[in-house]
């Protein structure tokens, strides 16, 4: 019989790449977390990791783990829901960019809040997902720009929320035929290096 510590601390240190980053969240020592995988790989008679320059990559055996591991964690919080007296309300915690909460769920929190405690958490797109794999978030809320749509992890469910065109706003001295290829060398600001806006900002300049 699988450890469901054991499990947790695997699925953390899956999503997270790192012993250090899994304990972090997790409340615990590193060592404590390096003891329960491998215990949890005593337990299933094989490697689940490999260990390559201080980060551990998923091999075969921890990519097929990882979604049974996840559904094991999302089984144990509804067991324990379902047998508590009386039962508990529900709580929904969401996470996403400050933009699409400012859209999609600031207007609506009154309605939402009628029916369950509402936790919002500011996070990027990729910690959002991350996340809500780990189920410490139940929604994520993501913005996806044109092919996004190729790279989307099987094991989530996906509904659009909210469609928005991207605009060339320029200065009104400019023409209007103005088109990105005539500003595709200026100097660009983008919303933080590294993020999605300036991923989808790159690759649209690039066309």
């Amino acid at each position: 019989m699988l450890d469901l510590v054991q499990v947790r601390s695997f699925l953390e240190v899956a999503e997270r790449g790192t012993v250090a980053a899994a304990a972090a969240t997790l409340g615990y020592t590193p060592p404590a977390v390096t003891q329960q995988l491998a215990k949890l790989e005593q337990a299933l008679g094989t490697a689940l990791f490999d260990r390559t320059s201080g980060r551990l990559r998923l091999n075969t055996s921890g990519a097929a783990l990882v979604p049974i591991a996840i559904e094991l964690l999302d089984l144990a919080r509804q067991a324990a829901d379902a047998v508590r007296e009386p039962p508990p309300r529900q709580r929904i915690v969401i996470g996403g960019i400050a933009s699409a909460i400012a859209a999609l769920v600031v207007p609506r929190r009154a309605a939402l809040a009628e029916g369950a405690d509402i936790e919002v958490i500011e996070v990027e797109d990729a910690d959002a997902l991350r996340e809500l794999r780990l189920g410490h978030v139940d929604i994520a809320l993501i913005q996806e720009y044109p092919g996004d749509d190729l790279k989307r992890d099987r094991r989530l469910s996906y509904t659009v929320g909210l469609t928005e065109a991207l605009r060339l706003i320029l200065p009104p001295s400019w023409p209007p035929s103005t088109s990105l290829s005539d500003v595709r060398d200026l100097p660009w600001l983008v919303n933080g290096t590294g993020t999605r806006c300036e991923t989808a900002t790159r690759d649209i300049l690039a066309v």
